[in-house]
């Protein structure tokens, strides 16, 4: 089994650390992104002085008009705390040769705790937390698509659908496998997280699946035809 897992820009030391208490404005989302390949958004300039703005995963070719509308909330409420969106996480994995999965997941912290661990612990700590997050994230991705049925729907309406309700079911199983992790990662760091499957984002490979398709920039991927 193939697993990628590639935070863009990092949970660290730009972001994290410049994050101020506002949450990013949703206006600021989406611009100077269509023309950019996974591998390019991975590097984006570092500016300390100001949190970059969070930009959406690229539309994917197969998707509904209705899904392509749609952008990341920048505020999710969590319990009583509001966690503000603070980056996007590219992953990818393959169940077996022929079934995978790739897309993108919001990561969501509290914005208050970033600003307490900074001060206390300094910046270099976040490096740590990167790989922690990284690893956890894939460790529940990869189990979130061993529970998920990735045989072609017959019943579903067309590809759009057919998509859709994997992506709603890939979703559901990785919320569940990925909460612990989240706890754990809350006690050992003090930081009140949320990794969140960006469900338009995602993309189903029923006749091949390997690192290389994982790899791929999304729009090149061939799409599995219903």
């Amino acid at each position: 089994m193939n697993t990628t897992m590639q935070l863009l820009a990092a949970l660290m030391v730009a972001n994290l650390l410049a994050c101020s208490s506002q949450p990013i404005q949703p206006n600021q989302a989406g611009q100077n992104q269509t023309n950019q390949t996974p591998q390019q958004a991975s590097k984006p300039a570092i500016d300390n002085t100001e949190a970059p703005a969070v930009k959406p995963p690229p539309v994917l070719m197969n998707q509904s008009s209705a899904q392509r509308s749609q952008n990341p909330p920048m505020v999710i409420q969590q319990g009583k705390s509001k966690l503000g969106l603070v980056r996007v996480m590219d992953g990818g994995v393959c169940k077996n040769i022929q079934q995978g999965t790739k897309g993108s997941f919001l990561i969501y912290a509290d914005l208050e705790n970033i600003k307490s661990i900074k001060k206390t612990k300094g910046l270099q700590v976040f490096k740590e937390y990167e790989v922690k997050i990284q690893q956890f994230a894939a460790d529940a991705l990869q189990n979130a698509v061993d529970q998920t049925n990735l045989d072609k729907d017959p019943f579903a309406a067309d590809n759009d659908d057919a998509q859709e309700k994997l992506a709603k079911q890939l979703a559901g199983n990785f919320q569940q496998t990925v909460a612990k992790a989240l706890q754990d990662f809350k006690k050992y760091s003090g930081i009140n997280l949320d990794v969140v499957p960006f469900q338009p984002s995602f993309i189903f490979f029923q006749q091949s699946c390997d690192s290389h398709l994982l790899d791929q920039d999304s729009a090149d991927v061939p799409v599995s035809s219903h």
